[in-house]
């Protein structure tokens, strides 16, 4: 007896690997104490398993439909037995907060499966559901939990009173640092992430009276672009690329990101816009990569993955990112540029290592093991690996899969790492598998 020929699609070996790694990430960050730091060294292996196949000859895997379903419940299901949101004074039921999200979703994704197994699967439709499912259960989230106790927050409400007096936030803002590991009272004088950051987050401070409405932004621009990549899919694989679409929307890891105002979420939209419009509108994708890198400091690291002397495309991407990134510095260094200075280098050069960071020094720490990396080591290694990735970052899967490899490479050896950190890691490996199946990206 023949059996029906199946027409679900198959992915790469290397696709499914970055798919593993980006569950193993998010069950990291999806607890409320902290980092699970066995699950980001299982997501890390998955990466470098994905890049062996890459670049030892790929293959064909497993069919794609109904696991990537699955790995959605899964993320569903991480999100109710153990909700990201933590309970504070000024909500009288918080539990109602977290369980609300989780039960907004469960009747999104009923919704959606129910219309894609009826035949109505208007592409519209399902993008409607998906980011309007995020807008409110994002805003209920910012509602219900006002004013976190978090430096990184009050830099950013700093910077927007800074602005809206006309004096430079590099030089002006001042707020406690709320690290467990400095004493009381120890102030942190000058804002500490790039211009484009400043802007950004003064923007949504103006516009919607708390900054983190930029990180919203951010997360819905992550939504939209990947949608707009599953939606250039036919048949049955772009139905599995809206099921990855949704694998991100649902990803436990974000109300965390939101409720503390974390920048990742801004950097994850530029990169999912650089990779969208990659070739399809290159002038669109070497802005948001330019605005990307001048986002925040760690990207320094990752520059050689755009510098391919002989593939003229890549060299106007390189160049007009460039220009962009520039543009964003210049008139801050004009202005204050020993704030500037101070604040983005000074600083972070002098912040001693994190003993309770989610990487191998905090590892070692858990075992009274005191180590500080070496700055060759931390700035050696990612460089050599950005070296031998860099012959796949011309495309737009080869750089997004380069870039989170290079970046982890760097988080897993340097003085710091944390939730956000990894977060910006994890949204990374499943925007490469929809930018690896769109043949124009």
């Amino acid at each position: 007896m023949l059996r029906p020929v199946s027409t679900e699609p198959h992915f790469r070996r290397s696709e499914w690997a970055l798919l593993l790694g980006f569950t193993a990430l998010s069950f990291a960050i999806r607890k409320a104490d902290g980092i699970n730091l066995v699950w980001v060294i299982a997501g890390l292996v998955a990466l470098g398993v994905a890049w062996a196949r890459i670049l030892g000859g790929d293959g064909e895997g497993p069919g794609a439909g109904k696991a990537i379903r699955g790995l959605v419940g899964l993320l569903w299901l991480a999100g109710v037995v153990d909700p990201r949101l933590e309970p504070v004074p000024t909500v009288a039921d918080p539990e109602l907060i977290a369980y609300g999200w989780s039960g907004l979703w469960l009747a999104a994704l009923g919704g959606i499966w129910i219309l894609q197994r009826s035949g109505f699967d208007r592409r519209k439709t399902i993008a409607a559901i998906i980011l309007g499912t995020t807008l409110i259960g994002s805003i209920w989230t910012i509602l219900a939990f006002p004013d976190p106790e978090i430096d990184v927050y009050n830099l950013h409400l700093g910077a927007a009173d800074s602005f809206s007096r006309g004096v430079s936030p590099y030089s002006d803002v001042l707020v406690e640092d709320t690290s467990p590991l400095v004493p009381a009272g120890t102030m942190i004088q000058g804002y500490l992430y790039p211009p484009v950051t400043a802007v950004a987050y003064t923007a949504g401070t103006w516009i919607g009276g708390d900054p983190r409405f930029t990180s919203l932004a951010g997360w819905l621009l992550v939504l939209t672009a990947a949608w707009l990549m599953a939606a250039r899919l036919s048949g049955e694989t772009y139905r599995v690329g809206s099921w990855i679409v949704l694998a991100l929307a649902v990803q436990p890891g974000w109300t965390y990101m939101l409720e503390f105002s974390w920048t990742e979420a801004l950097g994850l939209g530029l990169a999912a816009l650089a990779l969208a419009f990659w070739r399809r509108a290159p002038l669109a994708g070497a802005t948001g990569l330019g605005l990307l890198f001048a986002s925040k400091q760690y990207f320094a690291l990752t520059v050689l993955l755009l510098i391919h002397p002989k593939r003229p495309e890549a060299n106007r991407r390189m160049l007009i990112g460039g220009a962009v990134g520039v543009a964003t510095m210049l008139p801050f260094a004009l202005w204050d540029p020993s704030g500037l200075w101070r604040a983005n280098v000074g600083f972070h050069a002098s912040v001693p290592t994190r003993f309770d960071a989610s990487n191998i020094a905090g590892l070692l720490a858990s075992f009274d093991i005191v180590w500080h990396p070496p700055i060759w080591l931390v700035a050696g290694v990612p460089l050599l690996l950005s070296v031998i990735l860099r012959r796949h970052s011309h495309t737009a899967f080869g750089f997004a899969a380069a870039l989170a490899a290079v970046l982890g490479t760097a988080f897993m050896l340097g003085t710091h790492a944390f939730a956000n950190y990894w977060f910006f890691i994890a949204g990374l490996l499943p925007l490469a598998v929809l930018a690896g199946r769109d043949p124009q990206a």
